[in-house]
């Protein structure tokens, strides 16, 4: 079943025109709602079109982030390496 007969089929759209056409009698009164009918059709969207740039990041920004990190890791280890055989010190102040 499709939804928009779904929302018919369950009263739904009875009960929001009854309050919608309250509300309106509430702020005019010389409002006629026996001139208005509900019209149901379904909202027109454009057809699906798969996009497989998704699907590429979800499998390579992962992995992407993994390696940025271990290269930045071996770097620092590398660097603390080189300084310690050397017997260097790096003053931070």
């Amino acid at each position: 079943m499709h939804d928009y007969l779904f929302i018919f089929l369950i009263g739904f759209l009875a009960l929001q025109r009854a309050i919608d056409m309250e509300i309106l009698n509430e702020l005019n009164s010389t409002f006629d709602s026996s001139s208005y009918s509900i019209n149901l059709r379904r909202y027109p969207f454009p057809p699906f079109k798969a996009d497989n740039f998704v699907l590429v990041i979800q499998v390579w920004f992962p992995f992407l982030l993994v390696m940025s990190y271990i290269f930045a890791a071996i770097n620092t280890v590398k660097n603390i390496v080189y300084e310690k055989e050397g017997g260097l010190k790096v003053c931070i102040y």
